[in-house]
């Protein structure tokens, strides 16, 4: 006994340590947003008996509706922004004052087309909104198949319609009105000859999410102790997004096929005879997701928003934007989500209600280059050089970055693979709290369908900016027949 209160004292121990290894990040091109449909209390909520049930009733179905929306977080902006700004600056060459100081500005205004006298600020404010409904159905296998083996095992199909709407709230403030093409931040950060990283103020997505093939069984189903597991296959309804925009809506697991399991356990804490039943409940499922091949926004090691810069190429190319170069063809491999609940459920008579306190998280993405990179592109410099072969290429000014333009190179310096920051392009580490409810009512007959409808909501918490905080409710109609 003695060693089990250890072992439980270095877990509580470890548990800061673990939320504390989830770390603000800075500068990314590329957030990855819970799925709503992610959630396994709203999946599980009255399901759980039905999926168990060794009685009369060999198939089961449920319709679920959800909505889900994001809560207001000035964390959110840091991620996308440099070193944890809430507001970033822009301003020309000529407005930086004399001697010019390039610590007063935090984008060149020059890198993104606008004019060198150029002054203004902007902000975004991600929001997103997401909605849906999730068709369930699985069936028993003992009438299926006639053998004892298979007599707790059961098979599912389930199938998830979802709308995701993301907006960046773009807020911006100039100094005067400016007679160019470009002429606001918003028109520079959204131009036409960008083919990713747009800062686009509304995408949308919306369709088939998901379609899930479901296997399971039960190793306990003894009154209400409940014991099971589950693995199923996700195939994507969407074939993934390429970051066209910062802040792009994306269904799903963002064309990822996925791999999962679950377990489901219940254990009842009231008397077995008891009208009014008391039973403490966990909740767990993991979905590996398979790696898929996609165009991701990088930045140079050590110098965050450099995939804006320019860029000058050696067959003579000029000013080329750079994130139509640093966006290239990578292989993402997100590895695991996963998320969990553990909470008491209070059932008395045909009501049902359950109180849970959950969590989501995933690691770091893992990207690298799908093809070899060309050594061919540098940061633009000024003027022009000419190289051995008698090519006119504009110079490079390798010691640039976001809020300065360095000096030309003596030579021409190419952007070479180990400069590609790919963290910069990846989704980061994130962990999430839930507290939810559900409350419903259910059927008590054993003969023709007894059917149940629950309604249910949720508050989540991210832990640090790499997602976001999220309130949503749900409503379920289900039968067993």
């Amino acid at each position: 006994m003695e060693c089990y209160r250890y072992k439980i004292l270095i877990l509580l121990i470890s548990i800061p340590s673990f939320i504390s290894a989830f770390e603000n990040r800075f500068s990314q091109s590329f957030m990855y947003t819970r799925p709503a449909f992610f959630n396994i209390a709203m999946w599980q909520a009255g399901w759980h008996n039905y999926a168990f049930d060794q009685g009369c009733k060999n198939n089961a179905l449920q319709l679920i509706p959800y909505r889900q929306h994001s809560m207001k977080n000035n964390k959110n902006v840091t991620y996308f922004f440099i070193d944890g700004k809430n507001n970033m600056t822009v301003k020309g060459d000529n407005a930086i004052g004399t001697p010019a100081n390039p610590n007063n500005r935090d984008i060149r205004a020059e890198w993104i087309g606008l004019p060198n006298n150029f002054s203004g600020s902007f902000c975004i404010k991600p929001e997103q909104l997401q909605q849906g409904a999730i068709l369930q159905y699985k069936v028993s296998l003992k009438n299926l198949v006639p053998w004892c083996f298979f007599r707790r095992m059961w098979i599912g199909i389930s199938g998830v319609f979802n709308d995701v709407k993301n907006e960046i709230n773009f807020q911006q403030s100039i100094a005067q009105t400016y007679n160019t093409t470009p002429a606001t931040i918003k028109q520079a950060l959204d131009p036409d000859t960008w083919c990713y990283g747009k800062f686009t103020e509304k995408t949308e997505s919306s369709g088939l999410a998901e379609t899930r093939f479901s296997f399971g069984t039960r190793f306990i189903d003894r009154g209400d102790w409940q014991f099971g597991f589950s693995t199923y296959v996700s195939i994507p309804g969407q074939g993934g997004i390429n970051s066209n925009s910062i802040f792009e809506a994306y269904r799903g697991f963002n064309g990822h096929v996925g791999w999962g399991s679950q377990v489901n356990i219940q254990m009842p804490l009231s008397p077995c005879n008891s009208e009014a039943i008391v039973a403490a409940f966990f909740d767990a499922e993991s979905i590996f997701l398979f790696s898929n091949t996609k165009h991701r926004s990088v930045d140079l090691y050590n110098k965050p928003w450099t995939r804006y810069l320019l860029l000058n190429r050696t067959n003579g190319e000029t000013n080329i934007p750079g994130i139509n170069v640093l966006s290239p063809k990578v292989k993402i491999s997100p590895y695991n989500l996963v998320t969990i609940a553990a909470g008491m459920r209070f059932k008395y008579r045909c009501l049902d209600t359950e109180m849970s306190y959950g969590l989501w998280t995933h690691g770091d993405e893992h990207i690298k280059l799908k093809h070899e990179w060309k050594e061919e592109y540098g940061i633009a410099g000024t003027g022009t050089t000419t190289l051995p072969n008698g090519t006119v290429v504009g110079n490079s000014a390798s010691g640039s970055a976001i809020n300065f333009q360095a000096a030309n190179d003596s030579t021409f310096i190419p952007i070479t693979a180990n400069d590609l920051n790919f963290k910069s392009g990846a989704a980061r580490a994130t962990l999430s709290q839930f507290a939810q409810g559900a409350v419903g009512v259910t059927s008590q007959s054993c003969s023709g369908v007894k059917g149940f409808a629950f309604i249910g909501g949720f508050f989540e918490y991210a832990h640090k900016n790499c997602t976001l905080s999220n309130w949503g409710w749900w409503v379920k109609l289900g039968a067993s027949f």
